[in-house]
């Protein structure tokens, strides 16, 4: 609905639900990285990931201000299963899930960014 009618009255609602669905799978997702321990991490790799942006350039204005601060900061880009193009600023590849987490705190108590941790392979 949102790609074909986007003038449509609903298609900001169906962005909505869509942003919805995606956010409570990236949280389903974190909740069984989070109980996981380091003993079990000897073969991920996490990272912090401050934004997904369909725009380019949000993610450029992301990953300026935060390059300074994390060195690591990258943006990746990938293409949906739906075709759309997503823009990620992402920091850090961590063999312990706990220096993820030592990094994300910092980020946010310090310079109030935040992010979340996600296994890379």
């Amino acid at each position: 609905l949102r790609n074909n009618y986007p003038y449509s009255l609903e298609a900001p609602r169906a962005g909505s639900r869509i942003g919805n669905m995606v956010a409570g799978r990236e949280e389903k997702e974190q909740e069984k990285e989070r109980h996981r321990t380091d003993a079990d991490d000897s073969e991920l790799l996490f990272t912090l990931q401050f934004g997904a942006f369909q725009e380019e350039e949000n993610a450029e204005k992301l990953f300026s201000a935060i390059s300074g601060i994390f060195p690591e900061a990258r943006i990746e880009n990938s293409v949906t299963d739906a075709g759309a193009e997503i823009f990620r600023v992402r920091s850090g590849r961590y063999r312990r899930r706990s220096a993820a987490e030592r990094d994300s705190l910092t980020a946010m108590r310090e310079y109030g960014y935040n992010s979340r941790i996600l296994t890379i392979h």
